[in-house]
């Protein structure tokens, strides 16, 4: 009970800032990860293309021959 008496309320406002901070830090984190995953993601698919182009580009030498 003691606690209680001692923290300030918070007012209306100061608890919508509150909210929106928190829901800000949880937007940002998303964003932050979806740009991480699109990169990753980016590097494989550009690494798997230039598997496919040098694995093409050795069939038409191999059957050229």
């Amino acid at each position: 009970m003691e606690n209680e008496a001692l923290k300030p309320k918070l007012t209306k406002t100061e608890k919508l800032d509150a909210t929106t901070d928190a829901a800000y830090e949880i937007i940002d984190r998303q964003i932050s990860e979806r740009e991480k995953k699109t990169a990753l993601l980016k590097q494989m698919r550009l690494a798997r293309d230039a598997a496919t182009v040098a694995s093409t580009s050795l069939q038409r030498r191999t059957r050229a021959n």
